[in-house]
C-alpha cells in the first residue's frame, strides 16, 4: 500500500463528506500533532470538478494494491479466500470437483451460505441476494481483512462526488490506515 496517497485521498474524501475530523498530519511536519481538514468540501468541489466518484475509486484500489480486493459477484469471494489458503478450486466451483467440500469442512461450515454467515456475518436472507453486491476486502497495516457489502447500484453510481460511494470509500481508506484487530471489531479476520 502506498500509504502517503491513501492517507490524502482519506482526507479529500473527509473533506468531501464534510468530515473535519482531525487527521495526523501527511508529512514529517508537526508530527504527533492533529490536524484538522483545511479545506471545505466545497471549494474541493470547485477545484476539481472534473473529479468523480469513480476516478477516485480507481485511485484509491490503485493505492492500496495487493491490500484491497473487489468482487463484482459476492459469490466469488469465498472461492479467492479458499485459492488463496491452498486448496484446488477450479474455474466453476460448484461443478463437484476440486477441494470444494474439504474446504467448507475444514472451516467449519456445511455450504456455501452457512460460511458466509460464520466468517462474514452475512446471514441466509442476505446471502439469498449477494450478487446485487459487489464485496470489497480491504487488509489494514496489521494484515487484517475487513469486507463491505456495498450494492452493485453503489458501485454503479460513479458520476458524481461525494455520493453514497465516497462515504464507503472513506471508511476502506480509514480502515487500511488504521491498526484494528479482532478486540476492535470482530467482522475482522486474517488470511
Amino acid at each position: 500500500m502506498l500509504e502517503a496517497p491513501v492517507r490524502r485521498i482519506e482526507r479529500f474524501l473527509a473533506a468531501v463528506q464534510g468530515d473535519a475530523t482531525p487527521r495526523p498530519p501527511i508529512s514529517g511536519q508537526g508530527a504527533g500533532m492533529m490536524q484538522a481538514n483545511p479545506i471545505s468540501p466545497d471549494a474541493l468541489v470547485t477545484r476539481h470538478a472534473s473529479l468523480t466518484d469513480g476516478s477516485v475509486y480507481r485511485l484509491l484500489l490503485e493505492c492500496l494494491g495487493e491490500d484491497v480486493e473487489v468482487f463484482p459477484d459476492g459469490r466469488m469471494l469465498i472461492w479467492s479466500l479458499a485459492r488463496h489458503d491452498g486448496y484446488n478450486i477450479p474455474p466453476y466451483p460448484m461443478a463437484g470437483c476440486g477441494d470444494v467440500k474439504e474446504f467448507l469442512r475444514d472451516e467449519g461450515a456445511c455450504n456455501v451460505p452457512d460460511w458466509y454467515a460464520k466468517h462474514l456475518r452475512i446471514d441466509s436472507d442476505v446471502y439469498e441476494h449477494i450478487y446485487r453486491y459487489e464485496l470489497v476486502m480491504v487488509r489494514n497495516s496489521l494484515r487484517y481483512r475487513r469486507v463491505w457489502m456495498v450494492p452493485s447500484t453503489t458501485m454503479s453510481e460513479r458520476e458524481a462526488l461525494g455520493g453514497p460511494l465516497a462515504a464507503v470509500m472513506l471508511d476502506w481508506a480509514r480502515f487500511a490506515l488504521g491498526a484494528q484487530t479482532t478486540e476492535d471489531d470482530e467482522r475482522l479476520f486474517k488470511r
